[in-house]
């Protein structure tokens, strides 16, 4: 037996012949018996459901799971929408209220089409609003067969579909058909500090990161890590022995003061994000801030003259 989201998978996606019930495309009405049909039509039915809606009657979900939109993306969805047209519908309801059909599915692909300058979309339009479980789950399973969501987005959806269901993680994980485990990772990260939180979300700091600083419990010290994975460029594993450490009560080795007792610990690695590059200094013998800034000044002052050089060469 099929779980209640596969219920609702099942249902978003089922077709109905226009033509009549259980009619394939193609068969006269009022024709009965077996009727000789063309292999191009055979098997096909219509969907009495699909319309073109005009993209300025339509309008997003405010309790949409997703909020963040990567705009480089939309720029490119935008440019398939244009070149290849629309392969998958959106799925939107009427609101009176509103005087509008709100998003369900498909947030996206309205964004793009509004970049693209199209006119309308191709929708699956329900007969009703969903109650807030059937909407949430839906939105949920989409953005998650898709990979659209960043991993605290991930995680407050989660708690709101155990919150309006009444599951536990267990429950919830075999509605979504994955490990437990996963969930309760996610779950995790709620308990972090905001600004720990949004680093995971821009990808300074990886979620199963994010997992080992919440075993930390005191945000303080999980502020005072996450500062040193994303400078030194920590792994997991060294991150995970860091923890160890803190809560044996050994505190970190940099607040600690070094490895063992008496000995000071050198920073031997540092890293350095932005916009997608990853600069790395790494140096046996230890770095501290002013063989940093050398070392920067030196590499900046080589790439200004092999500029200058290529400048004069072209001229």
């Amino acid at each position: 037996m099929g779980s209640k989201l596969d219920e609702l998978r099942k249902n978003e996606g089922e077709l109905a012949a226009s033509l009549g019930a259980g009619r394939a495309l193609g068969v006269p009405l009022g024709m009965d018996g077996p009727v000789a049909l063309s292999p191009r039509v055979q098997g096909l039915a219509r969907d009495k459901r699909l319309n073109k809606v005009p993209v300025d009657r339509i309008m997003p979900d405010p309790d949409q799971p997703r909020k963040d939109f990567e705009p480089g993306a939309i720029e490119r969805l935008a440019e398939s929408l244009k070149a290849r047209g629309q392969l998958q519908p959106c799925t939107v309801y009427w609101d009176e209220g509103q005087g509008a059909y709100v998003l369900l599915v498909g947030e996206r692909r309205w964004r793009a089409a509004v970049h693209a300058g199209l006119t309308d979309l191709l929708c699956i339009v329900l007969d009703q609003r969903p109650d807030n479980r059937e909407r949430l789950a839906l939105q949920v399973i989409e953005n998650l067969l898709r990979e659209d969501l960043v991993p605290v987005e991930q995680a407050r959806a989660y708690k709101e579909l155990m919150r309006l269901n009444g599951w536990g993680t267990n429950q919830l994980a075999r509605e979504l058909h994955i490990p437990a485990s996963a969930i309760s990772q996610a779950l995790s990260l709620l308990e972090l500090p905001a600004p720990i939180q949004e680093r995971i979300d821009a990808g300074e700091l990886a979620a199963s990161v994010g997992y080992e600083l919440s075993k930390l419990g005191d945000p303080a010290r999980q502020a005072e890590l996450a500062g040193r994975v994303v400078a030194e460029g920590l792994t997991r594993d060294e991150t995970v022995a860091e923890v160890r450490r803190i809560r044996a009560g050994g505190g970190s080795r940099q607040a600690a003061g070094g490895r063992g007792r008496g000995t000071t610990r050198k920073r031997t690695k540092w890293t350095f994000k932005h916009d997608g590059v990853r600069l790395i200094a790494e140096r046996g013998r230890g770095l501290d801030d002013d063989i940093l800034i050398a070392v920067l000044n030196a590499a900046l002052a080589q790439l200004l003259a092999a500029s200058e050089g290529r400048d004069r060469g072209a001229a």
